[in-house]
């Protein structure tokens, strides 16, 4: 009976509230976790400490925004955040540096053509990233926790780091919630049993801020760039970090 309940529930969550002309609108915001930075401090310098939270800082200060429907969704730096990178100072030219390279970042996700598009800059280049869904691989735990007014589960991704660029001993950790039965969240991640309220990338992490269901916005498909198979841009990334910083064994 609870399963009957449940599944008519998602149902009709899907129907009336993500139906393919309402668009709901996620605002995320980015945490630093220095926990490990703190323990580990004796690696580091002072100016080199100094550096790595100032930097830290900076993404602190990020927005993004994820529009989606029941079918598609777009990620993107929120507008407000890339309108901000003009009105900086001289002092402020590492925010500036980093605005301009997540501007460029840009996500777009068809579940009906099975299609995940994805833009960035590299060396100046424009590139339009091609896949599919469904490249990813979750291992899914009965570790809960409550997120705002959702419940959520975690969620830690076993295949799919190095193909997207990652270094593949990184931990990247998902909490997301079966009550916004959606295959979305931040960046090329989703492919889960709702959407995600909170992605753990390393020391980075993406939170949820706010969700507002029924917006006005629009959800266009991604077509500046050359086009790139992610195959292609997986080899392409990691031959450009082994010349910029050296091939590490």
């Amino acid at each position: 009976m609870k399963k009957i309940i449940l599944h008519f529930f998602f149902a009709l969550f899907t129907l009336v509230v993500l139906g393919q002309n309402n668009i709901t609108l996620v605002k995320y915001k980015v945490d630093m976790n220095l926990e490990d930075l703190q323990l580990n401090n004796k690696k580091y310098n002072s100016s080199q400490n100094k550096a790595i939270q100032s930097n830290y800082k900076n993404y602190s200060e990020l927005e993004y925004t994820l529009l989606f429907n029941s079918n598609e969704s777009l990620f993107y730096l929120s507008d407000s955040i890339v309108g901000l990178a003009k009105d900086y100072d001289k002092a402020s030219i590492n925010k500036r540096k980093i605005i301009t390279i997540e501007k460029n970042k840009k996500y777009y996700k068809n579940l009906i053509k099975n299609q995940v598009i994805y833009t960035t800059k590299v060396s100046g280049e424009s590139l339009l990233i091609n896949s599919s869904l469904n490249i990813l691989e979750w291992k899914l735990l009965n570790e809960k926790k409550q997120i705002g007014k959702y419940n959520c589960y975690k969620a830690i991704l076993t295949k799919g780091n190095d193909l997207l660029g990652y270094n593949k001993n990184m931990i990247i950790t998902a909490w997301y919630s079966s009550e916004l039965p959606v295959p979305f969240g931040p960046m090329h991640f989703g492919d889960l049993p709702g959407l995600i309220l909170e992605l753990q990338l390393g020391r980075k992490v993406y939170y949820v801020d706010s969700i507002k269901f029924k917006n006005n916005a629009t959800i266009k498909p991604l077509t500046e760039g050359t086009p790139m198979s992610l195959e292609k841009y997986s080899q392409f990334i990691h031959s450009f970090f082994d010349d910029q910083f050296g091939k590490k064994n």
